[in-house]
């Protein structure tokens, strides 16, 4: 199978609607697959082929969803790269992923110029915005006169798709190789699970006719299917599998996709209100800044339905106050690169504060192991490991890093947490970010949701750092609301009474905002380094 088969399937089963909008202007689904079929003619004019590797390095904007649709139409594979990437990180991105063509924007020429000395196999950038700059292509001339017909390369399930590098939270970052089968399975169960919570009924008249008694039979019969005419803002950037499976996901419900270049609260509200967006998928990050924005009151945001929230876990304070405020539940969800995005889901399931919910789909499982490996007992907490068909393939040039991640098809996730009785999946932290204190296990979650209960605290990080009588100590580094002020031993003593001893942080480093990946991941990795410089 080919995934680039669904915007067709989307074309032959809702017709010709608006689907996409982008500051100012409606794209059709028909218009956006002819303008896909240019562009992947054009890919093969530059030498394109089958399993070569194409990249988008450039913010969300139509040109991306072409492009996605573009290079898996031919039979290529799509690499979408972080916009913020930088120096070595951007050489590696280019020099590791072996991309033909880069798919940019002018803003990041000095960038690229830089870092592509060193990967001899991009022969060709090409520039959405700007024309007759030397060296590149302009996107518009690349594809005019190009054809909109455009037959679709005929795949093997397990052929690559998609490379999405991690975050490089403890390094580089590494090529996540997902098959078109591994996203198809996951947007299928993505889709399973809408079923159960937008369902839409509908009254018909059916008339049957029984030849034989010359007999004509009127009987009124109750439909249920999808709710459509959603509207979804897609504020996720396109360079992360959290965005990029939410873009695919459209071509199932028909939902009008409103895009914006970058998360911006105030434009966010403004979409919300002008479009009356129905569902918004964002990370604890943006939940955080939307609700703690000072204009958050001056705008009608009443036509939301359904709000998701992945990533990472969400503060529980700010799940009950967005709930509290608007009466709508945000639904949480678990899963990461490896994963092709969601492994559980909280959508269509009894709401369980805390929770991120149970597997979404049906022939996928969950194991809580120690560190002996052993599966624990209900209610232990441990190493979240998952076996399903939406599992990566493997790292991309790293056998070794895979071989230890996937064992025996089990993916090692490095994140800990516990199931209860009814196999409602609790995250407790990661694996590396477990605080050992005088022996004591402590988990930066638990820590941060104290935190936030503060009226003052914003947003907060917890990490260990070392100390020379209990092996780690509690740092806490912490944002305040505007216009809000407090002292290191204000926080501390705020904490006191709802922790024991050994969880209560010992220092506090107050900042203007925690360092972030591209999608809005707080990077402790950053957070240690400048605790390692203070001391």
């Amino acid at each position: 199978m080919n995934l680039a088969t669904l915007a067709e399937d989307n074309v032959l089963k809702f017709g010709e609607y608006e689907y996409l909008h982008y500051e100012g202007r409606w794209y059709t689904n028909v218009e956006i697959n002819r303008l896909a079929n240019r562009l992947g003619n054009a890919l093969k004019k530059l030498g394109v082929k089958k399993g070569d590797r194409v990249g988008t390095q450039v913010y969300n904007c139509p040109q991306v969803l072409q492009a996605f649709q573009a290079v898996l139409k031919i039979g290529a594979v799509i690499v979408p790269m972080n916009p913020g990437a930088r120096g070595e990180e951007a050489a590696h991105l280019y020099r590791d992923s072996g991309i033909k063509v880069l798919i940019t924007s002018s803003d990041y020429i000095p960038i690229i110029d830089a870092a592509r000395k060193t990967a001899p196999d991009l022969a060709n950038i090409v520039l959405i915005d700007k024309d007759g700059i030397p060296g590149t292509l302009n996107f518009d001339n690349l594809i005019e006169g190009c054809s909109d017909k455009l037959t679709i390369e005929e795949m093997d399930n397990d052929d690559n798709a998609a490379m999405i590098y991690t975050a490089g939270t403890t390094g580089l970052p590494k090529g996540v190789v997902h098959s078109h089968f591994g996203l198809y399975y996951t947007l299928l169960g993505f889709f399973e699970t809408l079923e159960t919570i937008v369902p839409a009924r509908f009254k018909a008249r059916m008339m049957s006719v029984d030849v034989n008694a010359h007999k004509e039979t009127v009987q009124d019969l109750d439909i249920i299917g999808m709710e459509l005419n959603l509207v979804c803002l897609l504020i996720l950037p396109l360079c992360h599998i959290y965005g990029m499976m939410q873009m695919f996901l459209k071509y199932y419900t028909a939902d009008k996709l409103i895009i914006l270049k970058k998360f911006d609260p105030v434009e966010v509200f403004k979409c919300i209100e002008k479009f009356k967006v129905t569902s918004l998928d964002g990370v604890p990050t943006m939940w955080v800044m939307l609700y703690n924005h000072p204009d958050i009151d001056k705008y009608d945001l009443s036509s939301q339905k359904y709000f998701s929230c992945g990533g990472a876990p969400m503060p529980l304070e700010l799940l009950k106050a967005w709930k509290q405020k608007f009466g709508t539940q945000i639904s949480e969800g678990w899963g990461m690169s490896e994963l092709a995005s969601y492994g559980t889901s909280c959508f269509g399931r009894p709401y369980k504060p805390g929770s991120v919910g149970k597997l979404m789909q049906k022939a996928s499982r969950i194991k809580i192991l120690d560190d002996a490996g052993r599966e624990v007992p209900t209610g232990q907490w441990g190493e979240v490991v998952f076996k399903g068909f939406n599992v990566m393939k493997g790292y991309w040039n790293l056998p070794e890093e895979t071989a230890k991640t996937i064992k025996d098809g089990w993916m090692y996730t490095g994140d800990l947490g516990y199931l209860d009785e009814d196999g409602y999946l609790f995250l407790t932290g990661r694996k590396k970010d477990l605080i050992i204190r005088g022996g004591e296990n402590v988990f930066p979650s638990d820590v941060e949701n104290v935190l936030y209960t503060n009226t003052k605290v914003m947003e907060c990080a917890v990490i260990g750092v070392p100390d020379k009588v209990y092996g780690e100590e509690i740092k806490a580094f912490v944002v305040l609301r505007a216009g809000e002020s407090a002292t290191e031993q204000e926080l501390i003593d705020f904490c006191k009474p709802q922790l024991p001893s050994f969880k209560q942080p010992k220092s506090i480093g107050f900042m203007q905002s925690l360092p972030k990946s591209a999608v809005g991941k707080v990077l402790k990795k950053e957070l240690r380094k400048l605790a390692d410089a203070d001391r």
